[in-house]
């Protein structure tokens, strides 16, 4: 099992939901002007779990 932190995990989803309810909006035809802050902070969320798992040499682990 790998395990994340709290705090990178809560702020990745938070991240997604945001994204998830954007696109919900957009395909509705609502412009969201936001959408490229959101974007960020997604990928940026992403990233800070992805160096997470790395720092604690998940990268090298073999399974499932």
């Amino acid at each position: 099992m790998i395990a994340i932190s709290s705090k990178a995990g809560t702020r990745l989803a938070n991240a997604k939901f945001a994204l998830d309810e954007h696109e919900a909006h957009v395909l509705n035809g609502t412009h969201d002007p936001n959408l490229e802050e959101i974007i960020r902070e997604y990928e940026s969320a992403a990233d800070a779990v992805a160096n997470e798992l790395i720092a604690n040499r998940h990268h090298t682990a073999e399974g499932d």
